[in-house]
């Protein structure tokens, strides 16, 4: 069947097939290489919601499945934001971003804006919400898979700052969900992954106030290189200081290993609110950690830390990632880290501290599944070395607590099964079947 021949009017106008020009400049996203059949590109909620029922009539006419992918920001770790012979729903124009209430941080954001360009918006109105921590990532996919960004001890998930958002269902309907309106769905967009298509969020932000001029939403960030002999004393002293610190300190390390079979160590601590004794205090205190090759310390708007490079995506990240969560970062788990460090397929590990305003929600409060944790552990290696890596890091996987899914290139069903506990799958997979009949939708996990 030729899907173009079947489009309707309303989409051709922004149909892109592998003969336009614009066709390489829209058909992968930050990791992957896609071959779809056709790309659109919508500006409109109408436009998306017409691609929906677009997909839906070719599954029922041909009785079979065309791969759909919906992309926001195109940076997912997951990859499936494209696909080969099937059609890529592309919202990255409809980014709209309206400070609704600046007193209250009532924020409206179209799925299609991508993290950095929010944080300029609401800058001036000295309001934040804690995302990921590179700029072009996307709203869309950050704000239905959890978001541990770089104030999540403060300020909790991503998700947990959405308080209503606007969703096509499988079969093109048009809803609003939050607590009073469709809680069901609201509860399960909110960590469950691609429950029909949200085309828009309600967010609640947060102020950080200054008395300075010249900054806006300020923050303190503090970068450090350290160059260690082991990793398990490092961790050690490292959780030591991050537990004995205020919430207002998020600090994230990558760990790679030398040639001279010594560590290097980025770690990239932040304090979520303007410079002080406190702040000065905390970041001395890294300085004792270990052998200190280089260190910065700053104080500069949030904004600007997660500016957005607006980078093109040619599938030029060739990562593959496995990841982990877990309550303490024990003897053992260190250990088992080190060793996946003596692997040549292991690049790097990557360690995030969580928790604080995470753990005081409960399990039940949407459907991320994992409220105990306070330590994030991820494997970077190369996506030719996929199931090395899958291999290397199952052991480990026995031990931690959970998986962030929105963070784990594995898409497979077993993977799933880590991200959710098996209360909340069953849950989701009922109320994905109840909005998506015909599970059109080929992104979700």
């Amino acid at each position: 069947m030729d899907i173009l021949q079947s489009l309707p009017d309303t989409l051709k106008e922004i149909a892109v097939t592998p003969l336009d020009p614009k066709y390489n400049s829209v058909r992968s996203n930050c990791f992957r290489v896609g071959s779809p059949a056709l790309v659109l590109m919508a500006t409109n909620e109408l436009q998306i919601k017409e691609t929906v029922k677009f997909v839906s009539h070719l599954d029922e006419i041909e009785n079979t499945k065309i791969p759909f992918s919906i992309r926001s920001g195109g940076h997912g770790m997951m990859m499936t934001s494209v696909n080969n012979d099937g059609i890529i729903l592309d919202i990255s124009h409809y980014n709209h971003i309206i400070v609704e209430n600046s007193d209250k941080g009532i924020v409206r954001i179209q799925a299609g804006a991508i993290w950095g360009d929010v944080a300029q918006v609401l800058s001036p109105h000295q309001l934040a919400i804690s995302s990921g921590d590179f700029g072009d990532t996307g709203v869309g996919g950050l704000s239905i898979f959890g978001g541990i960004g770089l104030m999540v001890r403060k300020y909790g998930l991503t998700i947990d700052n959405v308080i209503g958002v606007r969703l096509i269902t499988g079969t093109g309907h048009i809803l609003w969900a939050d607590k009073e309106h469709h809680a069901d769905i609201f509860w399960g967009i909110r960590g469950g992954g691609q429950i029909g298509l949200v085309t828009e969020f309600l967010f609640k932000a947060f102020k950080i106030t200054t008395n300075k001029e010249k900054i806006q939403t300020p923050v303190v960030s503090q970068r450090v290189t350290y160059q260690i002999n082991s990793i398990l004393y490092f961790i050690k002293e490292w959780q030591d200081w991050v537990n004995k610190s205020s919430v207002k300190l998020t600090s994230n390390l990558m760990i790679s290993k030398n040639s001279d079979k010594c560590y290097r160590i980025n770690a990239n601590n932040l304090w979520c609110e303007q410079e002080s004794p406190k702040s000065t205090d905390t970041f001395n205190r890294a300085k004792l950690l270990g052998y200190i090759d280089k260190e910065k310390t700053q104080e500069l708007s949030y904004a600007k830390l997660v500016e957005a490079p607006h980078i093109p995506h040619t599938g030029q990240d060739a990562m593959y990632i496995k990841n982990g969560m877990i309550h303490n970062l024990s003897e053992d788990i260190v250990l088992g880290l080190e060793n996946l460090l003596e692997k040549s397929e292991v690049l790097a590990i990557e360690i995030r501290s969580i928790g604080g305003e995470l753990n005081k929600k409960p399990n039940s409060y949407n459907a991320w599944s994992h409220r105990n944790v306070k330590w994030f552990i991820a494997v970077w290696g190369n996506r030719d070395d996929a199931n090395k890596i899958n291999k290397l890091f199952n052991p480990l996987l026995t031990k931690l607590d959970g998986v962030y899914g929105g963070y784990s290139s594995d898409i497979s069903s077993e993977e799933n099964k880590r991200i959710w506990s098996h209360e909340t799958l069953i849950k989701l997979k009922e109320l994905n079947l109840s909005i998506d009949p015909q599970q059109i939708f080929t992104c979700k996990r």
